[in-house]
């Protein structure tokens, strides 16, 4: 994600439902600690996806 945040400035990602089955946690939730990780900001949440920009 990094490598792709540096080169387009943007990124969508997708969290797979089964992922959220088994670890209980929300989609915002996981959208804030990869912006953080990646020091990134989080644009939009919508269902399952998400936008990060640089």
């Amino acid at each position: 994600m990094k490598k792709q945040l540096e080169k387009r400035g943007v990124v969508k990602i997708r969290v797979l439902k089964s992922y959220l089955r088994t670890s209980n946690r929300e989609v915002e939730d996981i959208a804030m600690e990869i912006a953080s990780k990646t020091k990134s900001r989080v644009r939009d949440v919508r269902g399952h996806t998400f936008i990060l920009v640089k």
